[in-house]
């Protein structure tokens, strides 16, 4: 909260402008504010130097709010220019902090310079600070960062949809018409993979779970961390060592055996459960080796390096080699600053990431596959979705969480809107919108987990006509 004041979505991680006239001065003093001047947002600005990179000056630091979060804001001079564009246009009769269209602020000649230093701070304070869907004083939320008035309200690239147009169609057609699923790799809890799984849709387990139930927020960590073979296995399940086999009350016979195989192959339960799954449903996926795949690595290496040079603090999390999880705190400098004070170096990033995802195709392959357990840094949800978006796939079967995300919840909606679709924006170059579909969650009374599926008792014919 900041004087009454409830920020929004972060929509500015970037402010840019060209060489040679007051959009220049105006970052310049967005990256060093003189002494004399007094934000009244309370929001102060930290920056290093200047560095200059390929013809162009950049400095990445921060904004300090007074609750004590810290946003992370990188600074351009030069071409190409990106995110929050300043451009010079002496046509324009009254500067604003308005968007001209396509996040651009259009600086005209009637801006004297004694106005520069609080228009910087203006700047700051309502596309940094406030971002979209923002709450002032009195309670109103704003779409746009810069308030009130006609036209407000900033076009993201990307617009997520329910399947209302798909009325009717039955379950059987959105598989073929190439519907993903993505979920948290582990013991299914909730029934509704097991239909779309069932059906061979293409089901992706995410490696990494940003929202454990347990304080976790990794589920990889397993891998990491080497976990003794006598523990962690799945729910209701324990290994005998002694025995070299699985054992639990809630494994069905038919699997029983197939499962103590692969337990005893498997380095961890973490490669456990992708192999048992797989050997029920065979198109199951790694969601990074799926994208490896799928991208190649040289086309992902350049994705990933754009967003390093972008959106750094997208990379937010931060596994250590002993699998502790670390949160980004900040950018700055040349550096990614996790709480604790880990400090892991922008340059670092592309080919850490890549060779995570190639170690989750060495995994994907081998059951027994060892991991090296070194320091990875862990992109945010946001741009496993917007690299599945990116690859085609705009049919997207939801489990509760990602409906709720991205239709239901009002905030929520505005938060992927504006996060995955500036991403998309960043990979397409700016030239066209996407437009996603979300099929709801498709409620299924059956066992919960794939490790009581049968496929005597699964009833297909039903499933495959279900309509949406």
């Amino acid at each position: 909260m900041e004087n009454g004041i409830l920020r929004g979505v972060g929509v500015v991680g970037t402010i840019s402008a060209r060489k040679g006239g007051t959009a220049e001065e105006l970052l310049r003093q967005i990256a060093h504010p003189g002494e004399d001047r007094r934000n009244p947002l309370r929001a102060t600005r930290k920056f290093p130097e200047w560095v200059t990179t390929n013809g162009y000056e950049e400095t990445r630091g921060v904004v300090h709010l007074e609750d004590g979060r810290v946003i992370s804001l990188r600074l351009r001079l030069g071409e190409p220019l990106s995110g929050l564009r300043l451009i010079d246009d002496h046509f324009v009769r009254k500067t604003t902090l308005r968007d001209s269209g396509g996040m651009t602020i259009k600086i005209g000649s009637d801006l004297p310079k004694t106005r520069i230093p609080d228009f910087a701070n203006n700047i700051v304070g309502h596309w940094v600070v406030h971002g979209a869907h923002w709450k002032n004083r009195s309670g109103k939320i704003f779409c746009a960062p810069y308030g009130e008035g006609q036209g407000n309200f900033l076009d993201h690239g990307l617009r997520f949809d329910n399947a209302s147009s798909m009325r009717g169609m039955r379950l059987e057609e959105v598989v073929r018409s190439g519907a993903v699923h993505a979920v948290p790799l582990g013991e299914w809890g909730r029934p509704y993979t097991i239909v779309p799984a069932a059906l061979g849709a293409t089901v992706l387990l995410r490696e990494f779970n940003f929202h454990g139930h347990y304080g976790d927020e990794n589920v990889f960590s397993v891998v990491m961390a080497n976990t003794d073979r006598d523990h962690q296995w799945p729910g209701y399940c324990g290994w005998r060592r002694w025995e070299d086999k699985l054992f639990g009350a809630r494994i069905p016979d038919h699997f029983r055996e197939v499962f103590s195989e692969i337990a005893a192959s498997s380095r961890t339960p973490f490669h456990f459960h992708l192999h048992a799954t797989k050997s029920i449903f065979p198109k199951v996926r790694l969601l990074s080796a799926y994208l490896l795949e799928v991208f190649g690595r040289r086309e992902l290496e350049r994705l990933l390096q754009l967003v390093v040079e972008n959106h750094p603090e997208r990379f937010s999390l931060l596994l250590d080699a002993r699998a502790q999880v670390h949160e980004l705190d900040h950018v700055y400098g040349d550096s990614l600053i996790y709480k604790g004070g880990r400090r892991f170096e922008l340059e670092r990033i592309t080919r850490n990431v890549a060779e995570t995802f190639q170690s989750m195709a060495e995994v994907e392959a081998n059951p027994g596959f060892v991991i090296p357990a070194i320091d990875r840094v862990i992109p945010d949800h946001h741009l496993y979705l917007a690299l599945l978006i990116l690859a085609g796939h705009n049919l997207h079967l939801s489990g509760q969480n990602l409906y709720r995300r991205v239709l239901v919840d009002e905030r929520s909606v505005e938060e992927n809107q504006v996060r995955v679709g500036e991403l998309l924006k960043l990979f397409k170059g700016g030239r066209e919108a996407s437009r996603v579909i979300i099929v709801p969650p498709i409620a299924y009374d059956g066992p919960g987990t794939q490790y009581r599926f049968s496929r005597e008792t699964f009833n297909y014919a039903h499933w495959q006509n279900h309509t949406i």
